[in-house]
C-alpha cells in the first residue's frame, strides 16, 4: 500500500542506536534525513535487515520469510507503539501531500476520494 511504502521510506530516514540490554533500536534524531547524522548510528532499516536477513546463505524459504517479516515490521514503523511514532506528523504531512487537491481535476476524472 502507499502508507506501508511511505513508513518504508522514512525507515530509511530514521536514525538511532541499538539498546545494549535489550537489543532494541532506539529513535536518536528529531527529523527524518538520508544523511547519517553520526557513524555509530544506523538507520531503522539497517536494523530490521540485520534482525531480518535475506542473503544468499539462507535457503529460499527463509530468505522469502525474512524478506516477508523485514517489510511488514518497516510498513507500521510510524504507527502507535513503534519505534518511528514521533514521525507519524510527518507521515501525515506525506499522505496530505499525495491526496488530489484539485477540485476540477478530480471532477473531471470522476475521482471522489483519493485511496492510499
Amino acid at each position: 500500500s502507499t502508507e506501508a511504502e511511505l513508513n518504508d521510506i522514512l525507515t530509511e530516514m530514521a536514525w538511532g542506536t541499538i539498546d545494549g540490554s535489550t537489543r532494541e533500536w532506539v529513535l536518536e534524531t528529531e527529523e527524518p534525513t538520508f544523511e547519517r547524522p553520526d557513524p555509530s548510528q544506523i538507520s531503522y532499516a539497517e536494523y530490521v535487515a540485520r534482525i531480518y536477513p535475506s542473503d544468499r546463505a539462507l535457503d529460499d524459504a527463509q530468505r522469502e520469510e525474512n524478506a516477508l517479516l523485514a517489510a511488514q515490521r518497516r510498513a507500521v514503523f510510524t504507527n502507535q507503539g513503534e519505534p518511528g511514532a514521533s514521525f507519524r506528523p510527518m507521515f501525515d504531512n506525506m499522505v496530505k501531500s499525495l491526496a488530489h487537491s484539485s477540485k476540477p481535476l478530480a471532477k473531471a476524472y470522476d475521482i471522489r476520494k483519493a485511496i492510499l
